[in-house]
């Protein structure tokens, strides 16, 4: 992965259900990020939650990851 020197990085978010089998209702609901400025773009799990149904509070399932984001876009990150 090649991002220049001091390059802002463009973060594509996505967050969607998947049902594991059609006997059962278990489900994945991955929060995916994509480099939109980087080669090659491949997506990337950020945080993955299984269980019968949907997260019954979205908030509280995205609550990590946005306090996080946040903490990085505030204080960056070096590699």
């Amino acid at each position: 992965m090649k991002i220049k020197k001091a390059q802002a990085v463009e973060l594509q978010i996505n967050v969607d259900g998947l049902p594991l089998y059609k006997s059962n209702n278990t489900q994945f609901w991955p929060i995916l990020g994509l480099i939109m400025n980087c080669s090659p773009r491949e997506p990337f799990v950020i945080g993955l939650f299984c269980r019968n149904s949907k997260p019954n509070n979205v908030a509280a399932y995205l609550n990590d990851f946005v306090t996080e984001f946040e903490a990085l876009q505030i204080s960056g990150y070096n590699v």
